[in-house]
């Protein structure tokens, strides 16, 4: 592994939450009826990344659920309501539903707003699509959670009285559906991810007078989030996605300025067994630029062969940016299951470190030590790695940071507190 060469000290914008893996979320109920691969002994520990034990994280329940295990895919922080305080907004597809709290209750959360009967929802985003002056949130809703080349995807629109519209069907699998002006024409566009079974796509929905114009970009399955952003400077918005599937890639579509689009490869793993869970775009080392923090561990990979430990192939990556839209990749530490990180200020110092869950079905990997939380912690330009001990919170699939909060969503998020949390917050101590 290598040390990261960057020393950020900006913080992301509220808006990001971080993906999961469409169709784990069936499989994982019934993971725990299989076994996986036992293991060789582990690797030696990297001399790079210095670990260090003692910090524990607290759970708090924000939004608890007594009567069913919930599964919250995606944690956003969006403003919905055109007050100064963003709210808090979760998805949660086994249920068809999302909720959202004001963050400014945060621990203390009493007012819970729910809209249901919205198929899978996977994903959420908010944008003034229709220029009046007021947000809506714009639901990706896959459809069914199983694989499938099925065209069962829509994008939902949810307007401030919350009334629910198609906003378009007859997709495949939809994933993500991030608003962007992508052909600078006024209005506001949306990037699609299709994951499907062997079909799928990356490409956007042009917002026109009569409807939306479906663009593809790129006709491969396993599409798990493409954002759009100014990549390389130039003045338009260009779409970073995470490919897995039949390939696992980085991709960056460059705009030509006209809406239309030139494919690069990132990053290639050359190995169906990489695991690519999500994607995060964020000014790592302070330059001004977008960088990516790009997370593989997807923990679906049950065939992994024997002779590979997965702390080798699973980790955290940052893709450095110079300003030009290339990219120097940077592996920043290995471990099993790595699915989800956001920037947060842990330690209190002023700089932001990275925090990161993993999936770690026990059943999987039997003999390996599980760690499904630790912190990346920023030492100068390099990161050390922290272990975070975990009392009852497990399969944290989505986590973000609103500043001063961390909040996570799971599979299965027991607390000390009881019954199970559709949406929790974590507090790390860490020991003088």
């Amino acid at each position: 592994m290598k040390k990261a060469t960057s020393d950020k000290s900006h913080e992301e914008p509220l808006t990001e939450t971080h993906t999961m893996r469409p169709g784990w979320l069936v499989l994982l109920l019934l993971a725990s009826l299989l076994s996986g691969c036992l293991w060789e002994a582990p690797p030696e520990e990297s001399d790079v990344i210095e670990t260090r034990d003692g910090p524990r994280a607290i759970t708090t329940a924000l939004v608890n659920n007594t009567d069913a295990v919930p599964v919250t895919a995606n944690i956003r922080i969006l403003n919905i309501d055109g007050d100064v305080t963003p709210e808090v907004v979760f998805a949660e597809p086994m249920e068809g539903r999302i909720a959202w709290i004001d963050s400014e209750c945060i621990p203390d959360c009493q007012n819970l707003t729910t809209i249901e009967n919205l198929g899978s929802p996977v994903r959420v985003a908010a944008a003034d699509l229709d220029g009046d002056g007021i947000n809506e949130i714009i639901v990706s809703d896959i459809g069914q959670l199983f694989p499938s080349n099925e065209l069962v995807g829509r994008i939902l629109r949810i307007n401030a009285t919350g009334d629910v519209s198609v906003l378009v069907d007859g997709l495949g699998r939809t994933v993500c559906a991030e608003p962007a002006d992508l052909d600078a024409d006024g209005d506001l566009d949306l990037t699609l991810c299709e994951f499907g079974h062997d079909e799928g796509s990356v490409g956007w929905l042009e917002q026109g007078d009569t409807g939306w114009t479906h663009h593809v970009l790129d006709p491969r399955p396993g599409a798990i989030h493409a954002i759009p952003a100014d990549i390389d400077g130039d003045g338009d918005l260009d779409i970073v996605a995470a490919v897995s599937q039949t390939v696992e890639q980085l991709m960056l579509y460059r705009n030509n300025g006209d809406g239309s689009f030139t494919s690069e490869v990132l990053f290639d793993a050359q190995t169906e067994h990489h695991g690519t869970s999500g994607i995060d775009l964020v000014d790592v080392d302070g330059d001004g630029d977008l960088d990516i923090v790009a997370t593989n561990g997807d923990a679906m990979d049950w065939n992994l062969p024997d002779d590979i430990h997965p702390s080798d192939i699973h980790g955290l990556s940052i893709l450095t940016n110079d300003g030009n839209g290339s990219f120097t990749r940077d592996e920043i530490v290995g471990v099993w299951g790595a699915y989800a990180s956001t920037m947060h200020d842990v330690n209190q110092d002023g700089n932001l470190d990275i925090v990161l869950v993993c999936i770690q079905i026990p059943q999987q990997f039997p003999e390996i030590e599980r760690t499904p939380l630790l912190v990346l912690e920023r030492n100068g330009t390099n990161w050390d790695r922290i272990d975070v001990d975990m009392d009852e919170i497990d399969h944290m699939i989505t986590i973000v940071s609103t500043g001063e909060h961390l909040l996570v969503g799971s599979h299965a998020p027991s607390s000390p507190e009881g019954g199970v949390n559709r949406l929790a917050m974590l507090t790390i101590i860490t020991p003088e």
